[in-house]
């Protein structure tokens, strides 16, 4: 099976086979008064951008650094294996109101709740734009946070750009109409480090990452982008499912994770939600990255395998073959 082939099967992704190569676009601004002959010229060169245009795609990773309780983010409420008394006897004074949970539904009518705070995940996940990567995590369990972040970096990064989240949204736009192939970027959001306190400190840093998520893609969709961008979430890792005695959790293993855009095929879940009263091995962070990647790089697949550029595909999904 080819990569695009298992990476539409694993995460849902609506892939469209398109050739092109990479391309680096630098710009330069200059104030001139044009011609009759470079009017011309750019009235001739529009198809030909609008072409580019339609085939630049950009991936941003969202990492949440501290590590984000994933067990109060998207919480089993009618499941096949747990429900949300499960939830609410394993996570004792830190569980959330059932009614304040926000529903969504999978296609095998499994009900899962998102925080109270992920309203705009919550309407992209209805309109089949999210996709939901259950219990990712490094391959051993580590408890420290330069040690995790590494791990994952390592796997994530390749040279990304690292502006916030607000200026990709401006970025991408400028970068696709210049004629530029491909973007990626990593965004930051702190917060999430939760040893006490977790009920207010997680509203807090939830409510603004779902808010500058939403600003994101309403700025995409206006673009017309909105197919050929993908975002996706990362964190050191999970929390422990039993707070601790300071109303907060220590440091965990797997974590659940969003995959956003107008790319995913359908609004489902990836993966294996774990049961809370047992600790799963999680899904390893190269499989997680290698499926995103894949997506992004799968216009390249007939460039020479012997490329050693840290973006050809063989590099970039070397973890699945």
């Amino acid at each position: 099976m080819g990569a695009p082939t298992t990476l539409a099967r694993l995460y849902g992704l609506r892939l469209e086979p398109r050739a092109h190569r990479a391309a680096k676009c630098l710009i330069r601004y200059e104030m001139l008064t044009p011609s009759r002959r470079d009017v011309l010229k750019t009235m001739c060169a529009v198809p030909a951008f609008a072409a580019r245009r339609s085939q630049y795609r950009a991936v941003v990773c969202v990492f949440l650094s501290g590590g984000n309780d994933g067990h109060n983010t998207v919480v089993p409420l009618r499941t096949a294996a747990q429900n949300y008394e499960t939830y609410r006897r394993m996570r004792g004074g830190l569980a959330l109101p059932e009614r304040s949970l926000l529903p969504i539904a999978l296609e095998n009518g499994e009900v899962y709740g998102l925080h109270p705070r992920l309203e705009s995940l919550q309407r992209l996940f209805r309109e089949g734009k999210v996709a939901i990567a259950a219990n990712v995590g490094v391959a051993r369990r580590v408890g420290a946070h330069s040690e995790a972040r590494k791990e994952w970096l390592t796997k994530l990064d390749q040279g990304v750009r690292r502006p916030a989240l607000e200026e990709v949204g401006k970025i991408i736009p400028t970068s696709a109409r210049a004629g530029a192939m491909s973007d990626v970027f990593c965004c930051a959001f702190d917060g999430f480090d939760t040893h006490g306190a977790q009920l207010e400190l997680q509203h807090r840093a939830l409510a603004a990452l779902d808010r500058a998520i939403g600003d994101f893609f309403a700025a995409i969709d206006t673009a017309g982008l909105s197919r050929q961008v993908t975002l996706f979430t990362a964190s050191e890792f999970g929390r422990s499912i039993a707070p601790n005695s300071t109303d907060g959790t220590d440091h965990g293993w797997g974590n659940h994770h969003f995959i956003i855009g107008g790319a995913v095929n359908r609004a489902t879940m990836f993966g294996h939600f774990p049961r809370l009263d047992s600790l799963a091995t999680p899904t390893p962070v190269e499989q997680y990255a290698a499926r995103v990647r894949t997506w992004y790089t799968e216009n390249d697949v007939r460039r020479s395998a012997s490329s050693s550029s840290p973006s050809s595909p063989r590099a970039w999904c070397a973890a699945t073959g």
